[in-house]
């Protein structure tokens, strides 16, 4: 178990809640936020958004997670 490993997913992780939450309650503070919703529009750039800077980085965050605890 490696506890860098561990740590940059848990940043991974923690990124991706963080970005989550600022998007919810204050969104205007996320600047590439605001660019995707004018270049694709409201709602595929709000689904681009969730997924690059959402979900995937909490995906990868608890794949790196999970494959340093089980080395």
């Amino acid at each position: 178990m490696n506890i860098i490993v561990i740590m940059i997913g848990v940043f991974f992780f923690g990124y991706g809640i963080y970005v989550a939450v600022i998007r919810k309650k204050s969104p205007e503070k996320l600047g590439k936020y605001t660019a995707m919703k004018e270049k694709f529009g409201s709602s595929k750039g709000n689904i681009i958004h969730i997924i690059f800077y959402t979900v995937l980085p909490i995906v990868v965050g608890i794949g790196i997670i999970m494959s340093a605890i089980l080395k």
